[in-house]
């Protein structure tokens, strides 16, 4: 898989490009990925505001919005492999698909493994081009000095699937705590309870109820600002309502 030097004019076929928005979208595209978009035919993406649409319209590339298919309600397996299909007919048809998505394209994305999976299954080119991803933002937002501190991450889901063995020392990042085992998308309905009740046990038998959390919602746009919220872990459940966009920091010793 190359991300360089790509010849669009030289394919004889369709392809997928993926290209990182970044965690705050229009702002933290790379100038690589402005150029690149501008030489595909047609640009999928999932975004519902205006932001997106206006900047694609200003560097005048068709775009194509799947919002539709990531739908309240529907199993998110079903909304994935729906959203990539739509890409992969398209580049069937021989067209040069852009997908842009939010933050890095290969951290915390099922649409891009599963675009990349059917694309080598169908001899399609495919490439990916880097975004800001919400490890960084979250690492800026809190000047967490990492390589001092060390640090550990975890998808939520994965992380009460697994319960690791942990070190209490190091920081702990969990990514998506407002859906533990919630298999539908909930884009309106907010955070998944009985999901949060799961984690907040898991955490209590690790760290005990006392524990401190830091909940970190990084800026989403150019008004926006980051909201830091703070708590117990007895506490989680009850403040659930913070945690949807949210990441979720057990901040260890390292302070």
């Amino acid at each position: 898989m190359s991300t360089r030097r790509v010849r669009f004019d030289d394919e004889k076929k369709g392809s997928i490009h993926v290209f990182g928005l970044g965690i705050r979208l229009v702002m933290q595209i790379t100038l690589e990925s402005n150029y690149l978009l501008q030489q595909m035919e047609c640009v999928f993406h999932l975004e519902d505001g205006p932001e997106i649409s206006d900047y694609l319209a200003s560097i005048e590339c068709p775009e194509v919005s799947l919002r539709h298919l990531y739908a309240e309600g529907k199993p998110r397996e079903q909304a994935y492999n729906e959203i990539a299909n739509e890409i992969l007919e398209a580049a069937l048809t021989g067209t040069t698909c852009g997908y842009l998505t939010q933050g890095n394209p290969v951290f915390l994305n099922t649409v891009v493994f599963t675009l990349r999976d059917s694309a080598a299954h169908h001899g399609i080119p495919f490439f990916v081009y880097p975004g800001v991803s919400s490890i960084d933002t979250l690492l800026t937002d809190l000047f967490l000095a990492v390589e001092a501190t060390g640090l550990q991450g975890f998808e939520a889901t994965h992380f009460v699937r697994m319960r690791p063995q942990i070190d209490k020392r190091v920081p702990l990042i969990l990514f998506q705590p407002a859906i533990v085992e919630a298999l539908d998308v909930r884009y309106t309905t907010g955070a998944y309870a009985p999901g949060v009740k799961i984690l907040q046990d898991v955490l209590a038998e690790m760290y005990g109820h006392s524990q401190e959390w830091i909940l970190l919602r990084s800026a989403m746009s150019r008004d926006d600002s980051a909201m830091v919220s703070t708590g117990i872990v007895s506490e989680l459940l009850e403040k659930a309502k913070h945690l949807e966009l949210g990441t979720l920091i057990i901040p260890g010793d390292w302070n």
